[in-house]
């Protein structure tokens, strides 16, 4: 029993196909490693690099700590709030363990508020008022405005 040749040919490519695929992925296979290998050498190099000179920091007593700071000033008062606040890191560069100079500051952000409190304001005006009015009921040198005169003068 032949087989037609429409059909050996399918089975030809198929396996030419096959075959090829394989060779291919072989092949990539290899570049691959090649390449792999490369960047884990230079990374190894990198590495012992790195630890080498960590060493000759460590063994010559430098080092720089790095830390995070927040600074706030102002007050908040009866009639406002003012505040401004600072928030970034600090290093210092140290010698055997002992500072070598003032710490470094690097101000990453900052944040201010400025606000003025109006029902206090309010609240302290009618406080006012009333301390005055009572030193008017007392005393009949005090005279009690609601407002502050007027400076024109009529003629």
């Amino acid at each position: 029993m032949t087989q037609p040749r429409e059909y050996k040919m399918e089975v030809e490519t198929l396996v030419v196909a096959l075959v090829a695929l394989l060779i291919g992925a072989i092949v990539s296979f290899f570049i691959c490693k090649i390449r792999t290998d490369s960047v884990r050498e230079q990374m190894t190099e990198k590495i012992s690099s790195y630890e080498r000179e960590l060493e000759s920091f460590r063994k010559n007593g430098l080092s720089v700590v790095t830390y995070p700071y927040k600074e706030e000033h102002g007050e908040n008062t009866f009639f406002s709030d003012e505040r401004r606040a600072e928030v970034g890191y600090k290093y210092q560069v140290f010698v055997a363990g002992v500072p070598c100079f003032d710490a470094h500051k690097v101000v990453i952000d900052v944040f201010s508020k400025k606000q003025v409190n109006a029902e206090r304001i309010e609240q302290a005006m009618q406080q006012a008022l009333t301390l005055i009015e009572t030193f008017a009921s007392k005393h009949p040198a005090f005279v009690a405005l609601k407002a502050a005169p007027s400076t024109t003068k009529s003629a």
